[in-house]
């Protein structure tokens, strides 16, 4: 987005004290004058807590310093710390605009507390959220293999084929022709996910045996993806460590939790803090970023062979400029969201 330009409705503008030489001069004499440019409140303003504020629409102006947009936020009852769904669309273009809107508010009023408070921060996060979910924003695994592909992926198909055929979908020619030693299983079927949750996650990550039922019930969800019992139990510790709900949350218990959006998004940012990922963050270089999201990964999956695919969701989200709009950097007159206490919103 060029710097001065007129923007549709739902974009920011971001700039602090740069603006380019020579665009909208005249506005910038008069900012030096007066401060800040007095233009129209927006339609949608609204007086609201800090912790509800919205994003600021494009001022369609430039600011003579951080204080006065501050001040100009602080008018109109909004904040630039803050993301939107029209961002988000960026990262996940699948997405419903429902589930965008309910990340969106979760997030914002929390950007602070969350450690997303910055450009690369937020980059590097949905770097790794967006592998992890696919363009679509799926916050629960699927496990639809094809027979081919379950033998190739998870060591108990590798081990067993048949049941590869038996669970993993068979549909094309090479599909029936790699089950051709098993007749039974060579015509063409849909798979079946549980059974092949139940089977590549047995015995492992704290899983009971296939019987159990565990790889199933505790498959890959949220923005992260946990899989695993052991590791629910952990996105439960780091949870209630981080939010304190009262009754604590036992996402063991009740594992569809980490589906939803709300539940997704703050397992992963509990991790996000946990792990001091933000802080990693911090020490990106967009110009050579694969250092830092490979270190970032090694955390999040370490074994995963996706290092190369999350490295281009950074370089992709970031040279779109995705949330360069966002400053969390403002003077606390300007109204931002997070002032010393833990928002309300973070609690069930």
């Amino acid at each position: 987005m060029k710097q001065g330009v007129a923007n549709t409705p739902g974009q920011r503008f971001s700039s602090g004290l740069a603006c380019g030489v020579g665009v909208l001069l005249v506005k910038l004499m008069l900012a030096t004058l007066l401060g800040v440019l007095s233009v129209p409140a927006p339609a949608h303003a609204q007086s609201s807590s800090p912790q509800t504020l919205s994003a600021c629409p494009d001022p369609g102006m430039c600011f003579r310093d951080k204080q006065a947009k501050a001040d100009w936020a602080a008018q109109h009852t909004c904040t630039f710390c803050a993301v939107t769904t029209n961002e988000l669309s960026n990262v996940y273009p699948g997405a419903s605009q429902t589930e965008l809107q309910q990340l969106v508010d979760e997030m914002n009023g929390n950007l602070m507390l969350y450690g997303l408070n910055t450009p690369k921060r937020l980059t590097q996060f949905f770097a790794q959220a967006r592998e992890e979910t696919g363009s679509t924003l799926r916050t629960s695994e699927s496990l639809v293999y094809s027979a081919r592909a379950l033998k190739l992926t998870f060591s108990y198909f590798k081990n067993h084929p048949e049941e590869a055929c038996q669970y993993g979908y068979v549909k094309s020619s090479a599909d029936i022709k790699a089950c051709s030693s098993y007749p039974k299983y060579d015509s063409k079927h849909s798979a079946d996910q549980a059974a092949i949750a139940n089977r590549a996650y047995a015995n492992r990550l704290g899983n009971g045996d296939v019987s159990s039922g565990d790889g199933w019930s505790y498959r890959g969800r949220g923005l992260f993806q946990v899989t695993g019992k052991s590791n629910y139990k952990d996105a439960e510790g780091w949870y209630n460590k981080t939010f304190s709900p009262q009754p604590p949350i036992d996402f063991v218990k009740n594992p569809d939790l980490l589906a939803q959006p709300k539940f997704a998004l703050r397992t992963s940012v509990a991790f996000w803090k946990q792990n001091n990922l933000d802080t990693t963050a911090d020490q990106t270089d967009p110009a050579k970023p694969c250092t830092t999201t490979n270190a970032i990964t090694r955390v999040v999956n370490r074994y995963t062979k996706s290092y190369s695919q999350r490295c281009q969701h950074f370089k992709d989200i970031w040279n779109a400029g995705t949330f360069q709009q966002v400053d969390c950097s403002l003077p606390q007159s300007g109204g931002g969201p997070f002032q010393g206490q833990l928002p309300g919103s973070l609690f069930p």
